[in-house]
């Protein structure tokens, strides 16, 4: 039997993001992984409002390679009025470092090009082994009577599973929106039972219905 590559969880937090951020409309994180001598796309987290300190939902997950140097590249983007991602700062890090660090946690600071010293925020990377299971969950969810919520006539529902992490809710996965609906069929969703409630049937998960909207209303 062929075992599937090792693979490790990155959660994400910025702290003491600078104030010159403030007027960013949605800040989001991308990874990237040096192969050769150039750096290819690995992941990138969900976009947030500017705040001092920012977690983001979203886990990166990549493959860890025992016998290679892994350097990777954390880029902050802001994406602009015109939807096109502009460069904040960026950083770069061994993934064997963030692994041997204390905790599996490690800071690294995040800094502008044109100016190293001008450092925009402090990243905390928290490492997580993924276990090599091949247990996997399908879900088939169907959601039906959706009621109006704060004047919003409008209905399109979408789904997020969640697990609870310390007080935080990680985002796991999501499913796909439907629109214009009040009984609604999502396509089925497959979820590993390790990521889902770390291979532990006791251990609850959330599954929240959001109604699609700029203002993010759930419905409940």
């Amino acid at each position: 039997m062929i075992e599937d590559d090792p693979k490790v969880d990155l959660r994400i937090t910025l702290k003491k993001v600078h104030e010159s951020l403030a007027n960013c409309q949605s800040l989001f994180l991308v990874l990237s992984e040096k192969d050769n001598h150039a750096f290819m796309l690995v992941d990138q987290t969900e976009g947030q409002s500017y705040a001092e300190t920012i977690t983001f939902e979203k886990v990166l997950c990549l493959e860890y390679n025992f016998t290679s140097s892994q350097t990777l590249k954390f880029e902050l983007y802001n994406k602009s009025d015109s939807g096109k991602p502009v460069f904040v700062a960026d950083g770069y890090i061994k993934l064997g470092k963030i692994i041997g660090s204390p905790g599996q946690t490690c800071l690294l600071q995040l800094s502008q090009r044109a100016n190293p010293s001008n450092f925009i925020a402090d990243m905390i990377i928290k490492c997580e082994d993924v276990p090599r299971s091949r247990e996997y969950i399908t879900f088939q969810i169907h959601v039906s009577k959706l009621k109006k919520k704060s004047g919003i006539w409008k209905r399109n529902p979408k789904l997020k599973f969640l697990r609870e992490n310390n007080g935080n809710l990680d985002l796991l996965c999501e499913t796909e929106v439907i629109h214009n609906v009040v009984d609604a069929t999502f396509n089925p969703i497959t979820i590993s039972f390790q990521k889902l409630c770390e291979a532990d049937s006791s251990n609850p998960f959330i599954i929240e219905c959001h109604n699609y909207d700029p203002k993010k209303i759930v419905i409940k």
